[in-house]
């Protein structure tokens, strides 16, 4: 299973609503992404991954089984706001996926 954060974008308004204030370039870039995962004394925002099996057979005996994964979204940066040039040449390249067999007792 493969998800690309990237294509999870929101519309964001140019100016914020209270004070019609214009919002900065890196402003805009934050709040048009996907959220990170924060934990403070008034906000929690988690993310989980919940697998349920679903059988054709008879499971009246037991509960079915499901995992729940947390995951952590770590925000992204504007590489603009810093002045990032990529080099000539420069020509990133995915190190692969990593699988795993989940066994259940």
């Amino acid at each position: 299973m493969t998800l690309s954060l990237d294509s999870i974008k929101y519309s964001v308004n140019e100016h914020r609503r209270k004070r019609n204030v214009p919002r900065s370039p890196e402003d805009i870039f934050m709040l048009s992404q996907m959220a990170p995962a924060c934990h403070s004394r008034h906000i929690m925002n988690d993310y989980v991954l919940n697998v349920n099996i679903k059988f054709d057979g008879c499971t009246c005996c037991s509960a079915l089984p499901n995992i729940s994964c947390p995951l952590t979204v770590i925000p992204l940066t504007d590489m603009r706001q810093y002045g990032f040039v990529e080099p000539a040449g420069y020509a990133p390249f995915e190190l692969g996926y990593f699988k795993f067999d989940l066994t259940y007792y």
